[in-house]
C-alpha cells in the first residue's frame, strides 16, 4: 500500500509541476493580454476537468478500486470508453461555441487541447484505479519532460504565444497518455456504454453535484472578496495562497488518495477504512499548520523576492490561511470518505447547505476586517462543516462493511437515503 501511495503522490506532484511550469512560461514570455487569454483557456480546461473527473473518473476509481481482476478490467474497459466519448464531446461543444462566436481557429485548438488533456487525465486515473500508480507517474513525467523541453526550445526561438504554449502542452499530454497506454496494454471498449450509463447514472450525478458545489463556492468566495475588498485585498489573499502552495497541491493529493486507496481498503479491510481516512486527513491538516507557521517566520527579503510587494500584506494572513487550508483538508478527506462509502448524495446535500454559509461568512468577514476577516470567517465555517462531515462519516462508515460502494448506493436507494 505504501508503494502505491508514494507513486500516487509522485503522480500528483508531477502533474501540478507541469501546470506550474506552463503557467510560469506563459507569464514570463507573453504580453499581459496574451497571458489573460492563456489564463482564460486554462480556467476553461480546469472547469471541464472538474466535471470530467467527478462524472466519470471518480465513480470508476471508487466503485472498482481493489475489485477482483476480471471485474476491474471489464469495468475499466467500458469506463474508459465512456470517458473517451465524454472527452471528445466536450471538445466538440467547445468547438461549436467557437463557431458560434466567430472564433473558429482558436476555439478549435482549445477544443482539441481540452480533449487531449482530459484523455491524459483518464489514462493516469485508470492506472491508479488498477493499483498501477507507477504508470500514472510515468505518464505525468513524460508530459512534464516533453512539454518542458519543447517550451525551452520555443522560448529560445521567441515563438511562445498562448496558442503555441497550449498546443505544446496538450500534444505532450496526449503523447504521454498514448505511450503509457500502449506500453501497459490498456484496453478500451465502446460496446456497453448505454448499460454503463444506466448503472452508474445516480453515482455520477451525485459526484458531479458535490464537485461543482465545492469548486463553485470557492470561486464565488474569491469573487466576493475581490468585489467587496478591492484588488489589494484580492492580491493579499492570492499571495497567502501562493505561500501555502505546496499544501494547496496536497489537498488535491489527499482527495486522490482517499478515493483510490480508501476504496481498496474498504473492500479488503473495512475496519481500517475510517482510521486510514482520518489519519491521512489529519496528517495533511497538521502539516499545513506547521508549514504556515514556518512561512510566517521567513525573512522579509526572501518573501519580497518570491512574492514582490504582495508579501507584506500576504504574510499578515498566512497563519489564518494555514488554518483555512487545514480545515479544507479535513473537509476534503471527509467528503471523499463519504463518496467511498456510497454517500456522495449526502455529501452533495451537505455542500448545498454549507456553500451559502461560506459565501456569507466571506462577505461579512471582508466587509468588517478585510482580507484577515475573510480568511478567519471562512476557516471557522469550514472547520464547523468538517466536524459535521466527520461525525456523519464515522457514524456510517461501520455499517455494511462487507458491501461494495455500488451495493451501498443500492441499499440507500431502497431505503430512500439518496
Amino acid at each position: 500500500m505504501l508503494k502505491r501511495i508514494s507513486w500516487t503522490v509522485v503522480d500528483q506532484g508531477l502533474t501540478s509541476a507541469t501546470t506550474f511550469v506552463i503557467s510560469i512560461v506563459a507569464a514570463t514570455s507573453t504580453t499581459e493580454i496574451q497571458f489573460g487569454l492563456f489564463s482564460a483557456c486554462l480556467a476553461t480546461y480546469l472547469l471541464c476537468q472538474v466535471v470530467f473527473r467527478a462524472a466519470f473518473i471518480e465513480p470508476l476509481v471508487v466503485q472498482y478500486g481493489g475489485a477482483t481482476t476480471d471485474t476491474l478490467h471489464d469495468a475499466l474497459r467500458t469506463g474508459r470508453g465512456c470517458a473517451v466519448v465524454c472527452a471528445v464531446t466536450v471538445g466538440l461543444l467547445v468547438a461549436l461555441v467557437g463557431f458560434a462566436v466567430g472564433s473558429i481557429g482558436s476555439m478549435t485548438l482549445l477544443a482539441a487541447s481540452i480533449t487531449a488533456l482530459l484523455l491524459s487525465d483518464l489514462a493516469r486515473f485508470s492506472f491508479i484505479a488498477e493499483g498501477r500508480s507507477h504508470y500514472a507517474a510515468l505518464t505525468a513525467f513524460i508530459c512534464l519532460s516533453v512539454s518542458g523541453a519543447a517550451l525551452l526550445v520555443l522560448k529560445d526561438l521567441a515563438a511562445t504565444t498562448p496558442t503555441v504554449i497550449l498546443a505544446c502542452w496538450s500534444a505532450s499530454a496526449l503523447v504521454a497518455a498514448a505511450v503509457t497506454t500502449w506500453y501497459s496494454r490498456t484496453e478500451v471498449t465502446f460496446r456497453a456504454l448505454p448499460a454503463w450509463l444506466r448503472t452508474h447514472r445516480p453515482t455520477m450525478a451525485a459526484h458531479l453535484a458535490d464537485a461543482l458545489l465545492s469548486s463553485g463556492s470557492r470561486q464565488l468566495a474569491a469573487l466576493i472578496i475581490a468585489a467587496v475588498g478591492g484588488l489589494s485585498t484580492a492580491a493579499a489573499m492570492r499571495g497567502a495562497q501562493l505561500a501555502m502552495g505546496p499544501f494547496t497541491v496536497l489537498d488535491l493529493i489527499l482527495g486522490t488518495l482517499v478515493l483510490s486507496e480508501g476504496s481498496r481498503i474498504r473492500r479488503i479491510a473495512p475496519q481500517r477504512f475510517a482510521t486510514f481516512t482520518l489519519a491521512t486527513s489529519a496528517t495533511v491538516a497538521l502539516g499545513a499548520l506547521l508549514f504556515g507557521t514556518a512561512v510566517s517566520y521567513v525573512p522579509r527579503s526572501i518573501g519580497l523576492m518570491i512574492l514582490g510587494g504582495t508579501w507584506d500584506k500576504a504574510v499578515q494572513i498566512v497563519i489564518p490561511m494555514a488554518l483555512l487550508v487545514s480545515a479544507n483538508a479535513l473537509l476534503l478527506g471527509a467528503s471523499a470518505g463519504l463518496r467511498v462509502i456510497g454517500r456522495s448524495a449526502t455529501s452533495a446535500r451537505f455542500r448545498a447547505v454549507s456553500a451559502p454559509i461560506v459565501l456569507g461568512a466571506a462577505f461579512v468577514g471582508v466587509t468588517t476586517h478585510g482580507a484577515l476577516g475573510a480568511v478567519i470567517a471562512q476557516a471557522a465555517v469550514t472547520g464547523v462543516a468538517a466536524a459535521v462531515w466527520w461525525r456523519y462519516l464515522l457514524r456510517h462508515a461501520a455499517p455494511c462493511r462487507s458491501a461494495t460502494p455500488s451495493e451501498v448506493d443500492l441499499q440507500q436507494a431502497e431505503r430512500g437515503c439518496i
